[in-house]
């Protein structure tokens, strides 16, 4: 009795210092803790755009007469529009051998000689809203002096003067000469291209001349930007690029150029699968760019491993069109503004999502779908009312479509496993913001690729 009085004793002593404890403590628990303020970094966009124009030239369709003793107005003016401070440069190429006569502005206000150069001139522009607008030429004139003979301008037809501009931010530059090293390299033909590739560096920009004849990109290219002056007469090839003979990876980008077969190589087989205007490993951006697969394959099985972006194109695919992620890819796909024909599919085993904006798909002459392995949104666009499908390949995925016309949800098509139609595939589609549930009954079987 003793014993468990004593127990009843402890048990009654250690019950009360814990509530003494937490009578002390103030009856509950608490944390060392402060929070701050939120701070927030808006970040402002700049650009540097520039342009080159010339109304006497325009006026006279750019042909001028050399007559000794006289001249003519030429006014060759350099635009710029920019938001922080720029060089602008302009380079004049001199093909007229001598019997042209011309003076650059030059002195205050004017243009500088860029050391190391005697066709290059540059000034420093500062940031202002609009754009700015410089004169080259002192007086705005050419002229021809009159001690010219006719021995002197024997056999010579192919006279020329050019002018080119050039800008580039000041900042991160130390000089004027340092900017300039970031001017595009003009070619006009194939063995000045392969002398440029030979000497180019990763994020070099290769300027090319309208051509005929495509130009050809060889196995070995760097990480480059190529500039056309216009797809319609900008052709390049760009087989030797083909991951199933090459395994390097490209970062390449390109504007203004269109894409073409070897036709020596596949020589109009409209059977050969590996007809494909690209189908590289890597990544790249494509500006205002024509890919011209009509006999075959547009753009078929590029391997990413970084984002790819297509502004303003026109794809062109008499089977594929936009297709993919054939291997192991790891980016992201975006097409704004293009045409697209063809069969076009996403990653089948890639990772990433595909936007679709302001784009028009259309149905070649033997395809018109559109497949995704990935989550997708496609906004704005439009299809031909021969469009065929949209499907997806894997579960689980999100279709969020806004402001699309021309295809019924009717040709939305959840799918199955054609080697084991109890494995279903099914998507979360969103149509203009609302869930739609694609009835069983569209549920088609999963096939192609």
């Amino acid at each position: 009795m003793a014993m468990q009085s004593k127990k009843k004793i402890m048990i009654a002593a250690i019950a009360g210092s814990m509530a003494a404890a937490l009578i002390i403590g103030g009856g509950s628990f608490a944390f060392l803790k402060s929070n701050s303020e939120t701070i927030t970094n808006n970040f402002k966009t700049n650009k540097v755009e520039v342009a080159i124009d010339e109304t006497d030239g325009k006026n006279k369709q750019y042909q001028y007469n050399i007559i000794p003793g006289t001249e003519e107005s030429k006014n060759p003016v350099a635009y710029i529009t920019t938001t922080v401070p720029a060089y602008l440069f302009v380079t004049i190429t001199d093909e007229t051998d001598d019997l042209v006569t011309y003076e650059v502005i030059t002195g205050e206000n004017g243009w500088t000689k860029l050391d190391g150069k005697d066709n290059v001139y540059y000034r420093t522009v500062e940031a202002k809203e609009g754009q700015q607008n410089f004169n080259i030429l002192k007086d705005n004139k050419v002229s021809y002096d009159s001690g010219i003979e006719n021995k002197d301008m024997a056999g010579k037809d192919d006279i020329k003067l050019s002018f080119d501009v050039f800008g580039i931010q000041q900042e991160g530059f130390a000089t004027a000469a340092d900017a300039y090293e970031q001017a595009p390299t003009k070619v006009s033909n194939q063995e000045e291209l392969n002398a440029a590739l030979a000497n180019a560096k990763d994020g070099d920009t290769i300027q090319l001349a309208p051509n005929e004849t495509p130009y050809k990109l060889p196995a070995d290219i760097p990480n480059i930007n190529l500039f056309g002056s216009d797809p319609k007469t900008t052709f390049v090839n760009a087989t030797a690029l083909n991951h199933s003979t090459n395994n390097r990876s490209f970062d390449l980008d390109a504007e203004n150029v269109t894409f073409k077969y070897d036709d020596e190589y596949y020589a109009g087989d409209n059977t050969n699968a590996n007809a494909r205007t690209l189908a590289m490993n890597g990544s790249g951006t494509f500006k205002n760019c024509v890919f011209d697969g009509s006999t075959r394959d547009a753009i078929r099985d590029v391997r990413l491993t970084g984002d790819l972006v297509f502004e303003d194109c026109t794809i062109n695919g008499r089977v594929y069109g936009l297709n993919v992620g054939g291997g192991a890819t790891t980016g992201n796909v975006v097409v704004k503004n293009c045409d697209i024909y063809g069969w076009n599919s996403f990653g089948a085993s890639g990772t990433g999502t595909v936007t679709f904006e302001d784009c028009r798909f259309h149905k070649s002459s033997s395809q018109g779908y559109l497949r995704f392995y990935q989550d997708a949104k496609v906004t704005n666009c439009t299809f031909d009312e021969e469009f065929e499908a949209i499907d997806i390949l894997k579960d689980g995925l999100t279709i969020e479509m806004t402001g699309c016309t021309g295809l019924p949800t009717t040709k939305l098509h959840n799918t199955y496993n054609k080697n084991n139609p109890e494995v279903k595939y099914t998507a979360k589609w969103i149509i203009d913001g609302a869930v739609f549930d694609v009835p069983d009954t569209q549920r088609t079987e999963a096939s192609g690729s």
